[in-house]
């Protein structure tokens, strides 16, 4: 049923892979999440929290490469006494469990990156990514958004992509210089995965309709995708998953639990269209 569609929306949907680390540990914690470009421009659509990651990256690595040469220049005879870092540490906010380092990788978006910008809606679970200065896109088609008064309505199936799963290991620390490092990046792996489910209802907010339900969950790593028909048009973008309390109870060792059921909610095209018109950003109906 969608077999044909995923072909088409997969080559403008994209992922953001990232790597992470926190304060004084050497594990490095891979991560994903999902893009989809809406025009010919590098211009794509995401939720909040990939803008977020975005956005704080550059000021993560920043501030503790900062952290870092207080640490050298505060040394006495080649040791750094505890009071002192202490200190040092309640300046720069670090505790066990910080972020100290957050590094991306954008697979097959445009190159070469030089600028990004990221438009975050004070509204909606929803932003736009604007890549600038690039030589050339590496994604296919753009997305192309049903014309008012032809949107999906409850009781019809679509279909959710996105990268939910980060299968990637070309990453290490490097304890000479207390900092994460990407490996290879030519053949990293980031597969891509599909999940249809059920329009089930309409979302109302303060100023109408601004999205949908679908009848099962999706993963983390999918937030961010998009929402599309047998034919390819994309209808939402995925933003969260919601657990819906049945009424049932079921027994469990220590006792009787709520039994509930997992939908997610997406954005709709006529929200994602509101927003891309109000930042200027070309998009297209079918």
């Amino acid at each position: 049923m969608f077999v044909n569609a995923i072909e088409k929306v997969g080559g403008f949907t994209r992922p953001l892979l990232y790597i992470s680390r926190t304060y004084k540990s050497t594990v490095v914690h891979p991560g994903s999440l999902t893009m989809f470009f809406v025009n010919e421009e590098g211009c794509a659509v995401t939720n909040r929290a990939t803008a977020e990651v975005i956005l704080s990256s550059q000021n993560t690595n920043s501030k503790y490469n900062a952290f870092k040469q207080s640490k050298a220049q505060l040394k006495t005879e080649g040791t750094l006494k505890a009071p002192v870092l202490k200190r040092l540490e309640a300046e720069y906010g670090y505790r066990e469990g910080t972020v100290v380092n957050l590094k991306c990788h954008f697979v097959g978006c445009v190159a070469p990156i030089k600028e990004i910008t990221c438009h975050v809606s004070k509204k909606y679970d929803l932003a736009i990514i604007k890549f600038k200065d690039y030589e050339q896109t590496a994604y296919k088609g753009f997305a192309f958004f049903p014309a008012e008064g032809s949107e999906a309505k409850p009781g019809k199936f679509l279909c959710r992509l996105g990268y939910p799963f980060p299968e990637f290991s070309n990453f290490i620390y490097n304890g000479l210089n207390d900092d994460i490092e990407w490996g290879d990046l030519r053949n990293i792996s980031a597969p891509r995965f599909p999940l249809e489910g059920m329009l089930t209802r309409i979302l109302m907010g303060d100023e109408g309709l601004f999205g949908f339900e679908m009848s099962n969950t999706v993963f983390r790593g999918q937030c961010g995708g998009p929402v599309f028909d047998e034919d390819g048009t994309v209808h939402g973008m995925i933003f969260n998953t919601r657990n819906l309390n049945t009424g049932f109870e079921v027994s469990t060792n220590t006792g009787k639990k709520e039994c509930l059921y997992p939908v997610s909610h997406c954005i709709s095209a006529k929200t994602i269209k509101e927003f891309l018109k109000s930042n200027n950003v070309k998009y297209y109906e079918k």
